[in-house]
């Protein structure tokens, strides 16, 4: 691993925010140690198993919603959403988005 990945690796896992890496089509990318720990998951594979629109908001639309506005202006800032825990407890977090481009 180059030295620039590692620092990008370490400032991801560290920060104190529940961050996360998903697809247009709902799975999970990547998510940092706060994201796990706000949500109460053990594992980054629980939650990679998950379907993001069916298993972790509370209404599906609220996603849908967020995926066409991000095509339009590129990013979707302090959205709020109702997001569902491991253990079925609900919260309500602002989530912003980025539009972001890979090789697929």
């Amino acid at each position: 691993m180059h030295k620039s990945e590692q620092r990008y690796s370490a400032l991801f896992e560290e920060m104190h925010e529940a961050f996360y890496i998903s697809s247009i089509d709902g799975s999970f990318g990547a998510v940092n140690q706060a994201a796990l720990r706000v949500l109460g998951y053990d594992s980054k594979a629980k939650m990679f198993a998950l379907g993001i629109p069916r298993d972790f908001y509370v209404n599906p639309k609220e996603r849908q919603r967020v995926m066409e506005e991000i095509p339009k202006k590129g990013y979707e800032k302090d959205n709020e959403v109702h997001l569902r825990k491991k253990d079925g407890g609900l919260i309500t977090a602002l989530e912003t988005c980025h539009k972001r481009f890979d090789a697929d």
